[in-house]
């Protein structure tokens, strides 16, 4: 039950409405046993442990259910179980004891969740940040502009997609570099090609596959949507008088470093050497190359974030770097995007705190010292 209907809606519907229905019988099964006059009239302890016992053995055998799983498929399914129970459950609870007990402070059950709810699916979601990012790089002799895009990850094209695109067309790049997890269902192949072509580039666009780019056929897709497909590879390019070199590590070698260390010395003429990889976990394999910069996506920058910062990031990266944007690890330069899009399959579809990420990044030479 949200926003948006999409490939996934009929399975996660089917899930909200269990997760409802199951909430639905333990409350009148556990009403009936522990009230058999009828639930309070009027605000009590007895009521408040009522409830209390009512959500614990509803959420329960989802909990158990998601632990058997195990893995991301676990976790989609303890998020959405959490989700719809927060954002629809909790509403319904707070329609029930208005009618019950007449409290006007019992609305905030009804305003709260779905004020989250429109936030977190509606309004984040399509909240687009365009973060420009400068590096002035030591062998670099003329200015390079690259876009750096992740995670597209979508169930379908909108708007802020289109703002996306139309941003980094007007930035005019010489590179498109894509760092993987381009879209949620097969059936979107077709519509996700056709909007990707529609990104220019005077010099080259390459991909490196993520997570969920298994369904993809890679060189037909890349081919209509007119990226070089990079996993495994080296691709050099001029830039005036500077040799940029665009090295790829999909997400079956992601962490490889003797495969690193043959691209890298693939590379050894360049003057610039840009690791694209989904991973940031990267890092730790980059670092002691003589690779300049390392662009990644995969953490979602965290997807659900607090005021304390990513609940989850599902890397080993401190979660500053997993967060987003521009940071030095040693002599390493690193920029994770937060990406674009959501987690798919089961996953509820919400960002909180997360907006979606554009980089838009210049890399100049450093200034000589007279």
């Amino acid at each position: 039950m949200s926003f948006g209907w999409n490939a996934w809606s009929p399975v996660n519907l089917g899930i909200d409405l269990a997760v409802l229905v199951f909430s639905a019988i333990v409350q009148w099964r556990t009403v009936a046993a522990r009230h058999p006059g009828g639930f309070p009239p009027a605000p009590s302890w007895g009521a408040v442990a009522t409830l209390s016992r009512v959500a614990i053995l509803a959420l329960a055998p989802w909990v158990l259910g998601a632990v058997f799983l195990g893995g991301i498929l676990g976790l989609c399914l303890l998020s959405r179980v959490m989700w719809i129970t927060a954002t629809v459950g909790v509403p319904l609870a707070g329609l029930y004891l208005m009618a019950k007990w007449r409290k006007p402070w019992l609305s905030a059950l009804l305003i709260l969740p779905l004020g989250l709810k429109y936030y977190g699916e509606v309004w984040e979601p399509n909240n687009l940040e365009i973060e420009r990012v400068r590096i002035a790089l030591p062998r670099l002799r003329d200015p390079v502009r690259l876009v750096h895009l992740s995670d597209l990850q979508t169930d379908d094209i909108r708007p802020m997609h289109l703002a996306v695109r139309a941003a980094a067309n007007e930035f005019d790049p010489d590179f498109i570099a894509f760092t993987g997890d381009v879209l949620n269902h097969r059936s979107l192949i077709p519509e996700v090609a056709e909007y990707l072509r529609g990104f220019r580039h005077r010099r080259g666009a390459f991909f490196v596959t993520g997570n969920v780019d298994g369904i993809l056929p890679l060189a037909s897709f890349c081919a209509q949507a007119g990226f070089e497909p990079l996993d495994g590879t080296v691709r050099v390019r001029p830039v005036g008088r500077s040799r940029v070199a665009f090295l790829g590590l999909g997400i079956a070698d992601a962490l490889d470093k003797a495969l690193l260390g043959r691209l890298v010395e693939k590379a050894q003429d360049a003057d610039v050497r840009i690791l694209l990889d989904h991973l940031p976990d990267a890092l730790y394999i980059a670092r002691s190359t003589t690779v300049d910069l390392l662009l990644a996506g995969h953490t979602h920058g965290g997807q659900v974030v607090t005021p304390f910062g990513p609940l989850l990031t599902l890397s080993r990266v401190p979660r500053r770097i997993a967060a987003g944007g521009l940071h030095r690890v040693d002599g390493l330069r690193v920029i994770v995007s937060r990406g674009l899009g959501l987690e798919g399959h089961i996953a509820p579809r919400l960002r909180t705190f997360a907006r979606p990420h554009l980089l838009l990044v210049e890399l100049v030479p450093e200034p000589t010292s007279d």
